[in-house]
């Protein structure tokens, strides 16, 4: 029922051009349309394979579908890159 009701949802938002929430994207797999419960139907795990482990800023909490064994990546701890335009304003103070 509740792969039914994910796939059903994620169509909808698809026909209708609707962007779905981030949250939904991390609740739901985009291969087997499973709902990601922690310790029930997913694996979470942290990763950081800078250098050993050394760079914090890299840390990956990696989430596995135990379905269909579908790995997502999401960062951690690193701050977000501003866009193109916005950073070429800064840096050389005309927009490239």
């Amino acid at each position: 029922l509740a792969y039914h009701i994910s796939s059903q949802t994620r169509q909808v938002a698809l026909k209708s051009q609707i962007r779905p929430s981030s949250d939904f994207k991390q609740l739901s797999c985009k291969v087997c349309n499973a709902v990601l419960v922690h310790d029930r139907t997913c694996k979470r795990a942290i990763e950081n394979a800078s250098r050993g482990g050394r760079k914090t800023h890299a840390n990956v909490l990696v989430v596995e579908c135990i379905a269909c064994g579908t790995k997502k990546r999401y960062p951690i701890g690193a701050k977000r890159q501003q866009r193109k335009k916005l950073r070429a304003v800064i840096g050389d103070g005309t927009p490239s």
